[in-house]
């Protein structure tokens, strides 16, 4: 997979200096939420046991996925058919983690008051004009340093 990501990536950047697209490919959650399924995963983070059994959980997978290579695309698609919102947070944002190029996330609003994300994404070794990109939409819209229900 990364291979084919780089090669796609590669052929896309010589047709164009920057790639733009959404972060998420749905609705973002409620900001006092910690993922968007917050009784699940919530739930699970919010004693020791909990946070422990994750951890051995993820070192397990870890581990298992350096001796079997398939192992990690099976775990992440048996996770989508059982709960699909636990995958797909920020989904569109991986494919810049597997290529490696480098990219930013930008608040580009708000939709019934929950936040909208851009990202936009560059060549190789451009990681100086998308912090100009970024700085450039900073000036136009300023962003707020805080959440709102955050602040209050």
């Amino acid at each position: 997979m990364r291979i084919e990501s780089n090669r796609a990536m590669a052929a896309a950047f010589d047709q164009v200096d920057l790639i733009i697209a959404a972060t998420n490919p749905g609705p973002a959650f409620a900001a006092e939420w910690t993922t968007s399924a917050p009784n699940k995963l919530g739930e699970l983070l919010a004693t020791k046991p909990g946070r422990f059994a994750l951890r051995g959980v993820m070192g397990v997978a870890r581990a298992a996925s350096s001796a079997f290579s398939g192992l990690p695309n099976s775990l992440i698609e048996r996770a989508a058919e059982r709960d699909p919102d636990l995958v797909t947070m920020g989904g569109l944002t991986i494919i810049s983690n597997v290529y490696g190029n480098p990219a930013v996330s930008i608040p580009a609003g708000t939709i019934d008051g929950l936040p909208i994300g851009m990202q936009v994404l560059a060549q190789h070794h451009r990681d100086a004009l998308l912090f100009d990109v970024a700085l450039a939409v900073e000036r136009e819209r300023p962003w707020p340093l805080t959440a709102a229900e955050a602040a209050d």
